[in-house]
Parts: C-alpha cells; sequence; structure tokens
C-alpha cells in the first residue's frame, strides 16, 4: 500500500509539506517537525515446504533457510546498521534477534 500511516504509529501524524519545503536551509529537520521517535519492526516468513512433504525434506529445507539467512544477517543486514549507525548522527538503531545477537557477540569477540 502507499498509505504511509499503515507504516508508523496512530499517534503519529506526518508532517506539512507546505512546512517541510518553507523551512529554510539552515533549520534543522528536528526544528520544523519537533523531535520524534519512530519504531519499525520486519518480520519474515518464509515457507520451506507444503502439505505432503516428506518431514526429513522440511528438515533439510529449513537447515538451508537458517543458514542463508545467518548470512544475509552477517553479510548485509549487520554492517548496514553499522553504516547506518555512522551516516546518521541523530538516528539511533536498536535491532533484536537470535542470528542478529550470536553475530554481533561472535564478532564481538573474534575483531575484540
Amino acid at each position: 500500500s502507499s498509505d504511509p500511516k499503515r507504516f508508523f504509529p496512530k499517534d503519529y501524524s506526518l508532517p506539512s509539506i507546505d512546512d517541510l519545503l518553507q523551512a529554510s536551509a539552515s533549520d534543522s529537520l528536528a526544528s520544523v517537525m519537533g523531535p520524534f521517535t519512530v519504531r519499525t519492526k520486519f518480520s519474515f516468513e518464509v515457507v520451506v515446504g507444503t502439505n505432503g512433504d516428506a518431514y526429513k525434506a522440511i528438515q533439510a529445507k529449513v537447515a538451508e533457510a537458517a543458514a542463508d539467512f545467518k548470512t544475509l544477517v552477517a553479510q548485509e543486514v549487520y554492517p548496514t546498521i553499522l553504516k547506518a549507525q555512522d551516516l546518521y548522527q541523530h538516528i539511533h538503531i536498536y535491532y533484536s534477534g537470535d542470528y542478529i545477537g550470536d553475530y554481533e557477540v561472535q564478532r564481538t569477540l573474534m575483531h575484540g
């Protein structure tokens, strides 16, 4: 859907385009919009089989999907989060999840 209200908290009001356009270059976005927090949660559903598939085949697909997801976290998600935290000074990114938490601990211990 292209309706941005689907993606923000119910009590969040989108900033007026007029206010943003009239703001001078020296105005900060926070002075125009005021301080705010946006929370986003991403969930993923991975289909690994269909009704009637053999249990062993589903187990193998689950293991493969888990390995692929761990690779995605290590090679794409975590590095992107680190870059964003360095690039945007006033944005704080908090994340959680089994794979990303495990990867962060492992990376810290290995690169201490």
